[in-house]
């Protein structure tokens, strides 16, 4: 299944990235809907201005009993390994599900593109896969809507706290 997603913020890409890779919005993004945990495992900034980083997910939001079954409960966690870089305002990721390793493949892309000189369009793609017998789609559909939601609601705390700021 492939998520594209993209978010308008009122501000420039500068403002709108900087925003983005500061360590105090991180913690404000463990406020999200249906998140339990979010807690940056590692940060790493590298001398060139590339990041990578390691963020802990629970998640807590609704899940049909199929896939409750399927995934053998109703606790729902992954690592979310990323690297940002500098020259094409994107981060790459890949999401390491807790559950099910190797059953569900999940990666994609986040970039931030100029919509002239006061806006950023913020660019998500994301291909998700769940390999389960039988339930497959219906888990697929459960991680992609919680994924979307939670993008959604990502960008609109981002585009809060840079007009905050």
């Amino acid at each position: 299944m492939r998520i594209h997603l993209e978010h308008r913020i009122e501000a420039p890409l500068e403002l709108v990235e900087r925003a983005s890779l500061d360590p105090r919005l991180d913690e404000e993004l463990a406020s999200l809907p249906n998140v339990a945990e979010r807690t940056v495992r590692e940060r790493d900034v590298h001398a060139d201005g590339s990041i990578h980083r390691v963020v802990r997910y629970r998640f807590t939001g609704p899940i049909p009993p199929a896939a409750v079954k399927a995934i053998g409960g109703s606790v729902i966690g992954w690592d979310e390994v990323g690297d940002f870089n500098p020259d094409s305002h994107e981060w790459h990721f890949e999401i390491r599900p807790h559950l099910f390793a190797g059953r569900i493949t999940c990666n994609g892309r986040y970039a931030f593109e100029p919509e002239g000189d006061d806006a950023t369009r913020r660019v998500v793609d994301v291909d998700l896969k769940v390999r389960v017998p039988l339930v497959g789609g219906r888990v697929e559909n459960v991680i992609a809507d919680g994924l979307k939601d939670n993008m959604n609601s990502e960008a609109e705390l981002l585009s809060s706290y840079v007009a905050g700021r």
